[in-house]
């Protein structure tokens, strides 16, 4: 339901790369939260895979594997727990790898052009619509006015009850967690 939800689509321009994107981040976190059940390596595979296919469908596909690196970094980051971090942070980059490439075989094919176009891409993408003076000023400065041109924008598309919800959804289970 979430991979042919209307916002995504209304917020981007793109909705076959928003659905792909939206199916494979959302088996990712499903996958995840199997894992978080019963740890188990190839889940954790199969979960990076999913943000690596999610990422050939469209770029921001990656930002799933927030969720992943989140959870690996806040059960294995602590002394006694390294080994496992780089383990499992390794079998993680791996699935993503395998993902990417299963999405994007042109990466198989030729390499440096892809790498190249992708790179493109995403210059392209940062820049778009942005003047040339905002160009200019430094990255803190960029962050700083991306964010709040932006914010208002989307919480007029998605409302406020949804972002309350939403930040009420991270705080309770910031609290569960901890």
């Amino acid at each position: 339901l979430v991979a042919i939800a209307p916002l995504p689509v209304a917020v981007s321009h793109f909705a076959t790369g928003d659905i792909g994107t939206d199916l494979f981040g959302i088996l990712a976190l499903v996958a995840l939260c199997r894992y978080a059940r019963r740890p188990q390596g190839p889940v954790l595979f199969v979960a990076a895979a999913c943000v690596g296919l999610a990422f050939s469908c469209k770029y921001n596909g990656a930002l799933a594997g927030g969720a992943l690196a989140i959870y690996v970094l806040l059960t294995d980051a602590r002394p006694g727990r390294w080994g496992c971090l780089v383990r499992r942070g390794l079998l993680a980059a791996g699935g993503f790898v395998a993902g990417a490439l299963a999405g994007t075989p042109a990466l198989l094919l030729s390499y440096e052009q892809t790498v190249e176009d992708i790179a493109t891409n995403f210059v392209n993408i940062s820049e778009f619509g942005v003047p040339q003076e905002d160009l200019a000023r430094s990255f803190p400065v960029r962050a700083y006015l991306g964010l709040t041109r932006n914010t208002t924008d989307i919480v007029a598309i998605m409302g406020w009850s949804v972002v309350l919800l939403a930040l009420l959804g991270a705080v309770l289970a910031v609290t569960r967690y901890v």
